[in-house]
């Protein structure tokens, strides 16, 4: 079985250790959803879809999709790599963005200095003293 597609989508609030959503697809065939690319003080791991219940008055969860040790090492090394690219291609979006922002600024900046220049000397040139 091949991982036909790999969707990771960053999270936009990361301060409770979820990092992104993702989304496998197996053979064109099979799509997992419900995956969470985490970060915790155990450093970097996969929660898997599961359902929430409860016991002794504590939540707990049941996770009903259980891949295999190394298959999910293996996913892990993926989804981190594909996060790592698109945290990188939002960086730079964001640079190129703000390179374009501030060149707008001082095109505008410069026209209106250009254009209150002009219009210093037209009103000058029209006073006939």
């Amino acid at each position: 079985m091949k991982i036909t597609n790999l969707k990771v989508i960053p999270k936009d609030d990361i301060s409770k250790g979820a990092l992104a959503s993702v989304e496998v697809t197996f053979d064109f065939f099979l799509h997992l959803r419900g995956i969470t690319l985490m970060n915790t003080n155990n450093g970097l791991w996969l929660s898997m879809p599961s359902r929430t219940y409860e016991k002794d008055g504590e939540q707990k969860y049941y996770s009903y999709v259980c891949p295999s040790k190394g298959f999910e090492e293996y996913l892990l090394a993926l989804v981190n790599q594909k996060y790592q690219h698109s945290i990188d291609y939002e960086q730079m979006n964001q640079d190129v963005n703000n390179k374009k922002i501030n060149e707008l600024k001082n095109e505008v900046q410069l026209e209106s200095s250009v254009e209150n220049n002009d219009l210093t000397s037209e009103i000058e040139e029209e006073i006939p003293f």
